[in-house]
């Protein structure tokens, strides 16, 4: 089979190794994940690129998020550039444009933007408001442009701090609904939250609002130390953001998506990938693996997962379901992070 360029290179095969992948996300390890990374690229540029492979695009928009996943958890550059990414997702819905001869050239690709999060009704304001004021921080930082003037880098800073004094007058605000609150000084050595209490799970708002809550204070965070997001996130941090996320009733997550939209589930993707680099790491599964006593697969509504390696599956299964629901979302949502990654380890931006 590998010497039969046709078979190597068919829709199956490319389609064995993307599987691979995405199991190697959610059990396997980083270096087995990074070899079948390049493998699936190498096969699809042998087979003529992205737009020559079948199934209808759905296996080049697998290929392309499990490559932005692999990326987001190793903490690395994605196989496919930016400008090859951008490429095939405008070829979705751009013709074709007609060439002198005859032929066809695909459209020049465009850079990807920085969109916020789209409107959720079922955010309320207070929630709304944290994710608003976490995009507007990492767009900040993004925006920045090459080798930034010190002075620039401080007001980043300083919109850090003002952001994580919100997050902290968050958490003092619906102590009436759950009884865990923020720590406001930031701190690498402890977790960001205590574990979460009955009556989140009981309440769907207080749940969803304490899971934007913890995921957003680690973004603050990685920001405010200009550490990556699996430096400044804990075993604990995943655990608790994992319990969070399942206490939310699983049909709240699917929101727009009955209606053709991702709303919901860019909002549950952009909350989860934060602590996928921790999860990653062989700590987080010893400690929350099977035998940690955390929930198993199936328990309670929505996403059946637990911690250890299933909370990696969780976030597996957000980001392909959003890739198969809203395409353009799922690129935005994790290109967004891929970039932060980039900023945070000083390969764009304040370099």
């Amino acid at each position: 089979m590998i010497g039969d360029p046709a078979i190597s290179t068919s829709d199956e095969a490319i389609t064995a190794v993307v599987t691979l992948v995405l199991n190697d996300l959610c059990f396997g390890e980083t270096q087995a994940l990074r070899v079948h990374v390049d493998g699936a690229r190498e096969m699809v540029m042998a087979r003529g690129g992205l737009a020559a492979l079948g199934g209808q695009h759905d296996l080049a928009k697998m290929v392309l998020v499990a490559d932005l996943a692999t990326a987001i958890a190793v903490d690395t550059s994605p196989s496919f550039s930016e400008a090859e990414l951008a490429a095939y997702t405008q070829s979705l819905t751009a013709p074709l444009a007609s060439t002198p001869n005859g032929t066809t050239n695909p459209p020049n690709p465009a850079p990807l933007s920085n969109i916020a999060l789209p409107h959720t009704p079922n955010l309320n304001p207070a929630t709304t408001a944290m994710l608003n004021d976490t995009t507007f921080l990492i767009d900040t930082a993004l925006n920045l442009p090459p080798n930034p003037p010190h002075a620039q880098l401080q007001k980043v800073l300083a919109m850090s701090n003002w952001v994580q004094g919100r997050l902290s007058a968050a958490a003092a605000t619906t102590t009436t609904t759950t009884t865990t609150t923020i720590n406001p000084t930031i701190n690498p050595n402890i977790t960001a939250t205590p574990t979460t209490n009955m009556t989140a799970k009981r309440n769907p708002s207080a749940a969803l609002h304490r899971a934007v809550r913890l995921s957003s204070q680690l973004y603050c965070r990685a920001i405010q130390t200009r550490q990556p997001l699996a430096s400044v996130a804990r075993p604990q941090d995943a655990l608790d953001l994992v319990e969070a996320v399942r206490a939310v009733q699983g049909g709240i997550w699917d929101g727009t998506c009955r209606s053709g939209g991702g709303g919901m589930l860019r909002t549950l993707v952009s909350v989860l990938v934060v602590v996928l680099p921790v999860m990653l790491g062989g700590d987080f599964n010893l400690e929350m693996g099977s035998g940690s006593g955390g929930l198993r697969y199936g328990d309670g509504d929505g996403y059946g997962y637990g911690y250890g390696y299933g909370g990696r599956g969780l976030v597996v299964a957000a980001v392909v379901r959003l890739a198969m629901v809203d395409w353009p979302g799922a690129v935005r949502v994790l290109g967004r992070v891929v970039r932060l990654q980039a900023w945070l380890r000083g390969a764009v931006g304040g370099g």
